[in-house]
């Protein structure tokens, strides 16, 4: 029997024992058994395929399938692609190997991997003693966002450590996953929403340690003449820079483009001057860089969901409620 033919027999079982649950999400199903594994020499804990509430489904981060305490011999691997879910993938112990987006990535206890499996991938043992890890398959119409949000990185693998407070939430997961209750499915979105944020922020920390000095000029620049003129010619001609690297590596080390940072930067004291002065919302978009306090308007709007009028208003009866 080859590879795929022991994997759908594998997920049949599975689908025999937790039945409908698995009509929560046929697409994943369906894709999911095209993959191409070798099962036959992994010590598999139960695959678990928790019931979605469908309100759950429409509006939060949600498990579509996990298993817990799985130990693979030197012989497993998976290859796919094309599948409807991001995986977060937890080592235990042993080592295994990741190939994503044309890299390998060595996996030690401790280790963390988050893809989006619509990508081609490729995780297998190396560890001649066998390789435990736990597989989180991950869904969520929102999810693609933060996941975008941690890709920006260029490294899908995050090291937590083992006993770590970050282990311990993946800990409370299973543990929560299992219950199967509309709380639970809450808990879970809240507990996936705090890891991701903190891996994002373990990437994010870990660059910043490494920020170019020009990037940083950059900043500086920006954080003392938003209210100037600024355009990446000037910024590439004053730094005597290339316009190609100032874009490329600001975005790389910020997570935003030159002229989003400056935009940003605008609003922020804009937001400053509206709850802080009596300026008129003319005089404070000439105030920050804005020509037109139409143009001002209009971006503050798109970035706050709100009216600069309206955002001091409701700040200023805010204040009165609390004096």
């Amino acid at each position: 029997m080859d590879n795929k033919k022991k994997n759908k027999e594998f997920i049949k079982q599975q689908i025999q024992k937790y039945g409908l649950n698995y009509h929560n999400d046929e697409a994943f199903l369906t894709n999911i058994l095209q993959a191409d594994y070798n099962l036959e020499s992994i010590q598999v804990a139960d695959l678990q395929i928790p019931v979605l509430n469908q309100t759950i489904r429409q509006n939060f981060y949600y498990i579509q399938s996990y298993s817990h305490g799985g130990m693979g011999s030197k012989k497993h691997f998976t290859r796919r692609t094309n599948l409807e879910s991001y995986l977060l993938a937890y080592t235990l112990k042993g080592q295994g190997e990741l190939v994503y987006e044309d890299r390998s990535y060595l996996l030690n206890p401790g280790d963390c991997f988050f893809i989006d499996c619509r990508k081609p991938h490729y995780y297998r043992t190396l560890d001649e003693n066998g390789w435990s890890y736990d597989p989180i398959h991950l869904g969520g119409n929102h999810l693609g966002d933060l996941y975008a949000i941690f890709a920006e990185y260029g490294n899908p693998v995050v090291s937590i450590g083992l006993h770590s407070p970050l282990s311990h939430q993946l800990e409370k997961l299973w543990e929560i996953a299992a219950q199967n209750t509309l709380y639970s499915e809450l808990q879970t979105h809240q507990i996936l929403t705090n890891l991701i944020s903190e891996f994002i922020m373990l990437h994010h920390f870990s660059e910043c340690k490494s920020i170019p000095t020009a990037i940083k000029e950059i900043q500086h620049y920006i954080s003392q003449h938003y209210a100037d003129p600024i355009t990446l010619d000037f910024l590439a001609e004053h730094m005597h820079l290339s316009k190609f690297y100032i874009s490329h590596e600001f975005k790389r080390y910020t997570g935003t483009s030159v002229m989003e940072y400056v935009k940003n930067m605008r609003i922020n004291v804009a937001k400053t001057l509206l709850t802080g002065t009596d300026l008129s919302v003319y005089e404070i978009a000439l105030q920050i860089g804005f020509n037109y306090s139409n143009y001002f308007y209009r971006v503050f709007q798109e970035m706050e969901h709100t009216t600069p009028i309206q955002y001091r208003k409701q700040w200023k009866h805010s204040e009165g409620e609390r004096s």
